[in-house]
């Protein structure tokens, strides 16, 4: 009995000695993956820099590339406006806007939105613009640009 009770004891701390063993699998941080993540970290903080930087035109600078070439109410069509978009930046770009179309008294009937893909630079674009929800002729209807935003090629 004794014997056994040996073998228990025996049996017992081997499997705590085992268990205690096992540890993470993962190999230690030698600091290189950290160097990795800091190198990544920095080329990224770059690249959203110049983003930054290039998507910080304001928007009176942005406003000068854009050109609202018609702005009309007909019937069944509601309102629509045609903008011409010309890139003056030095890289190619997205240009997106937004147009509030505006009865005679300069109230808001609605809004219409533009996307000109990607332009190269110096390139130009026509877009149509069409107002929602209004069906009716809206007589004095009147257009005007009060966004646009810039985003890089996808």
């Amino acid at each position: 009995m004794r014997t056994a009770k040996i073998i228990a004891v025996l049996f017992a701390a081997t499997a705590a000695l085992g268990v205690s063993a096992c540890g993470s699998d993962e190999p230690q941080d030698s600091g290189q993956a950290q160097q990795e993540t800091a190198a990544q970290d920095a080329e990224e903080k770059d690249t959203a820099e110049k983003d930054a930087e290039t998507k910080a035109k304001s928007a009176d600078e942005l406003a000068k590339d854009v050109e609202i070439v018609t702005c009309e109410s007909g019937t069944g069509a509601g309102v629509s406006a045609t903008v011409e978009v010309t890139n003056s930046l030095d890289e190619p770009m997205e240009y997106i806007g937004t147009i509030n179309f505006l009865d005679a008294a300069g109230t808001l009937l609605t809004e219409g939105y533009f996307n000109t893909g990607t332009l190269e630079p110096g390139a130009k674009s026509t877009e149509e613009v069409p107002g929602a929800n209004v069906y009716e002729v809206v007589q004095g209807a009147t257009c005007e640009l009060v966004e646009v935003k810039i985003d890089e090629p996808v």
